[in-house]
């Protein structure tokens, strides 16, 4: 059996905004890149159904990374709150939506996502983004 993430995407001209839930419960929103037809370090990342995994690094501690992504390499869920800032084409869940592609308590939102991968741990998981 495996678990869904679904990230509902609304485009905007310089930003991308979602919405993040689990078995039709909303978690979170998100924030990301604009689209730019996938363009490394510029562009959010493709819609479609990826498989995810939680890891560890030093730098974002506890995230999660989605897992083959065409033409792409390092893409993660992890925290951030300015969209342009601080992301290169990962998506950061954020618990409040702010003006210009910001959000807020993006530790929080992703804390949130992860105990409810936790809470299934035999399942493959995967993220499903659409718009």
């Amino acid at each position: 059996m495996s678990l869904f993430i679904d990230l509902v995407r609304t485009y905007e001209k310089d930003w991308t905004t979602g919405l993040i839930s689990i078995n039709s419960v909303v978690l979170s929103y998100s924030i990301e890149l604009p689209w730019r037809e996938n363009q490394r370090n510029i562009s959010c990342i493709p819609e479609g159904i990826y498989e995810v995994e939680i890891r560890h690094s030093k730098r974002f501690k506890r995230h999660i990374w989605i897992r083959n992504v065409k033409n792409r390499k390092w893409i993660l869920l992890h925290p951030a709150n300015d969209a342009s800032r601080e992301l290169r084409g990962c998506i950061a869940p954020v618990l409040k939506l702010l003006p210009g592609g910001k959000g807020s308590y993006s530790c929080l939102a992703l804390n949130l996502i992860i105990k409810n991968i936790l809470r299934h741990p035999k399942k493959k998981v995967f993220l499903r983004i659409s718009s």
